[in-house]
């Protein structure tokens, strides 16, 4: 028997850590067999690798020659400028780190936007991958977390091609879910529609506190 919704406040996505920007290649504008492997690659490899639990603010890490560290940031509802934490660049990498507590085990849909490609990780355990050229809007991934009790690890790899460079990260609520649901509707997005209502009802967070945050890099 399922247990029942969670009345608990939303878990909060406000702060994260940041780290890159780890180019994808050192030679000029990289092809587009060049740009995907850099996406599948772990580009973690040399400090725990991409399925590391848990990310500490100040650890510093070898990529590709590059001695990158950990930094930081709270997010604040209009976004977060990455080119001021990491530094504009096209063809590039960043990572984010967050923590999501919760007082018990429950599944929640993590709404995703990204420019461009987007992975995630949760406790490790990859449970999303999408590679993609495109502009950022809010909710343009919806991805299903099964949190666990207490403490959660949430890493994004997020790749960029050329100029803007960004995610945004929100948690949704029942409430939350209604626009999202009306424009799959309207759209005939039948796998879209599945996951949100497969998901919808189990959710119990609070939508005033929902957190949503974005970050964004214009070059």
């Amino acid at each position: 028997v399922a247990a029942p919704p969670s009345t608990a406040a939303t878990p909060s996505l406000a702060r994260w850590q940041i780290l890159g920007p780890i180019p994808v290649s050192e030679t000029g504008v990289p092809g587009d067999e060049a740009q995907r492997r850099a996406f599948d690659e772990d580009q973690l490899a040399a400090c725990g690798g991409e399925t590391r639990v848990g990310v500490v603010a100040g650890t510093r890490c070898q990529v590709g020659g590059h001695d990158l560290e950990w930094k930081p940031l709270e997010a604040a509802e209009n976004g977060v400028d990455l080119g001021q934490a990491v530094g504009a660049r096209d063809y590039a990498i960043a990572y984010a780190g967050a923590e999501i507590q919760v007082p018990a085990a429950t599944t929640v849909l993590l709404g995703l936007g990204s420019d461009d490609a987007v992975k995630v990780w949760l406790n490790g355990q990859r449970v999303h991958s999408h590679w993609i050229m495109r502009g950022l809007a809010p909710d343009q991934d919806l991805v299903a977390l099964s949190l666990r009790k207490g403490r959660n690890h949430l890493l994004l790899k997020v790749q960029n091609g050329t100029q803007a460079w960004a995610f945004a990260a929100r948690l949704l609520d029942a409430n939350r879910l209604a626009e999202p649901l009306w424009l799959a509707a309207k759209a005939g997005d039948l796998d879209r529609l599945q996951t949100i209502l497969a998901h919808g009802q189990g959710l119990a967070l609070d939508a005033q506190d929902t957190p949503y945050v974005s970050f964004f890099v214009h070059v």
